[in-house]
């Protein structure tokens, strides 16, 4: 059973920040392990809507299946961000709106 002070400390630590810091980590410790994995482990650990990640994944165009070895400091660094963005738009869909252009 999770104590509730852990979970106020996740939900208080849950920026691309400390998202970062556990990718580079797992970069760091298991670089064979696949991209998927990682962020399967990172979703669950820091409770991110793993929807999110796999959007993430998508819109920067980067490999599921890549090594996490593999992945350049930059792309971690957007894939963090990418993650923590999508997962607050989802959390709260009517602050996550983009505005759209309409045709006159």
């Amino acid at each position: 059973m999770k104590s509730p002070l852990a979970s106020i400390s996740v939900m208080f630590s849950n920026d691309s920040t400390t998202l970062l810091e556990k990718l580079t980590i797992q970069q760091h410790l298991h670089p064979h392990r696949d991209l998927k994995r990682v962020l399967e482990h990172a979703a669950l650990k820091l409770e991110y809507c793993p929807a999110s990640t796999g959007r993430a994944v998508q819109w920067l165009g980067l490999d599921a299946s890549t090594s996490i070895g593999r992945v350049r400091r930059t792309e971690l660094a957007q894939l963090a961000r990418s993650i923590h963005r999508f997962s607050k738009q989802m959390r709260n869909p009517a602050r996550g709106r983009a505005f759209a252009i309409t045709e006159i």
